[in-house]
């Protein structure tokens, strides 16, 4: 995901009111990327549940209305 100039000066403005500090743009630019990366890393679902959710698309596609 590309981050926009006023991505990146919505980051500095929360990360002043939270850390009462201010960070330069290339400060910023590197913490939003990581925290993206991060979440994105975090969203996937785990192994477990690719697994289980391919066993009940086959299943549900294989039932027919009785």
């Amino acid at each position: 995901m590309e981050l926009t100039e006023k991505d990146i000066d919505e980051f500095i403005e929360i990360y002043e009111r939270v850390y009462k500090e201010r960070i330069s743009r290339d400060d910023a630019r590197e913490m939003a990327n990581r925290l993206l990366t991060l979440y994105e890393i975090l969203a996937q679902p785990l192994p477990g549940e690719i697994e289980s959710e391919a066993v009940k698309d086959e299943k549900g596609s294989n039932s027919r209305p009785g």
